[in-house]
């Protein structure tokens, strides 16, 4: 699943699966929520295997976990500076089509809304 989206400034956004090579960064985006206080009541800081552990957990419902890269328009290398996850809310079947939605972006790339694709991201 791929969703292209433009930006000012020659800026391209993907909207992609997670893959277990985007975990540090991932990791050093959700740390920074954890730092600043302003996005999770979390307080331990989670490591780049922990976030393999949440790509390879598994649900009875698959739920998706994305992140945004951002391409600049030279064809440069792309840059994980976003991610969102839905992820099992209790393990009941009452519960099924309920989940916790998480959405992370960079510090460095939160005033620019870049990631405001994630919201029409589909399956």
């Amino acid at each position: 699943m791929t969703e292209g989206v433009q930006h000012a400034a020659g800026v391209q956004i993907h909207i992609r699966d997670a893959r277990a090579s985007d975990a540090a960064t991932i990791a050093t985006i959700y740390n920074e929520g954890i730092r600043g206080r302003g996005a999770t009541f979390e307080t331990t800081e989670r490591s780049p295997e922990d976030v393999v552990g949440w790509l390879g957990s598994v649900a009875r419902i698959k739920r998706p976990f994305l992140v945004a890269d951002r391409v600049d328009g030279n064809g440069g290398d792309a840059e994980v500076v976003g991610w969102v996850r839905a992820s099992e809310y209790r393990s009941r079947p009452c519960y099924d089509g309920v989940a916790e939605f998480s959405v992370y972006v960079s510090s460095r790339w939160r005033e620019s809304k870049c990631c405001g694709g994630f919201s029409s991201a589909r399956d």
